[in-house]
């Protein structure tokens, strides 16, 4: 799997929030996908998974375009997207919100079943709340619930969407260490993440957006290192809580100018 976004523009009606974005995930890659609020991270999330298409760019996956698919299109070309807020079904089971992921293969009930089996093996908690309502679940299950819907379709790709958002610091862990588990599986993940150093420890290569546009790219070790990089498109409250403490809500970065 190969995914090549090349120079998209996006517009929510009159207003633009993509200005030619461009970037690339390799098959089996890890990328961060990283900036302040309103940068444009989730608005490109959205670009690629269908549910907004570009006004002008390209999106393609394994060469082929994708760009103005539907969502239910990309999800069967191997495209899963985890988005903020969860956006579970909270009066359905775990066990049902599992099967829904798994719509894309709804008639083969064994590959269901087995799919399920492995999300439990990933998330063990899922197993103690199979039969439990996901709106009555705690912060940190429901986002696992939600990973591991985006999961039963087999993708190639996984999109995800502030992984740590609200939760505490042992489930922020639990989140890390199962997304590169899966990771590690073979499916390629680009991931946006408030926790900056967090995010940059578990890939390999980041992105950085400003005001809609690619300000930054590069190894994650060498932008981690990059105190001017940190300070002039990231701030320095995005470090990972400690453990024992609830994470911090974010403050305000500083603003930069276009280029």
């Amino acid at each position: 799997m190969t995914l090549e976004v090349e120079n998209i523009d996006v517009y929510y009606g009159p207003v633009q929030a993509l200005r030619g974005v461009s970037l690339r995930i390799e098959e089996g890659e890890m990328v961060s996908l990283l900036g302040a609020n309103g940068a444009g991270k989730t608005t490109t999330l959205r670009a690629i998974s269908g549910l907004l298409a570009p006004r002008s760019g390209s999106i393609r996956l394994n060469g082929a375009e994708i760009a103005g698919r539907s969502a239910q299109q990309v999800v069967r070309l191997g495209v899963a997207h985890m988005p903020e807020g969860r956006e579970l079904f909270p009066e359905l089971t775990v066990v049902e919100n599992l099967q829904l992921g798994h719509w894309t293969s709804r008639k083969d009930r064994a590959d269901e079943a087995a799919r399920i089996e492995e999300m439990f093996e990933l998330f063990p908690r899922l197993r103690e709340r199979a039969n439990q309502a996901a709106g009555t679940m705690s912060g940190g299950e429901q986002q696992m619930l939600t990973a591991a819907r985006a999961l039963m379709s087999r993708p190639s790709l996984l999109l995800v969407d502030e992984l740590s958002l609200g939760l505490a610091p042992l489930i922020v862990n639990q989140l890390f260490e199962a997304l590169a588990a899966v990771n590690r599986a073979g499916c390629a993940v680009l991931l946006v993440e408030q926790f900056v150093h967090l995010a940059l420890k578990y890939t390999t290569r980041a992105y950085v957006l400003a005001k809609g546009e690619v300000a930054v790219e590069g190894n994650s070790a060498d932008l981690l290192a990059s105190p001017e990089v940190m300070a002039a498109y990231l701030g320095d409250t995005e470090k990972p809580p400690e453990e024992g403490k609830p994470p911090e809500p974010a403050r305000p970065r500083r603003k930069t100018k276009r280029r």
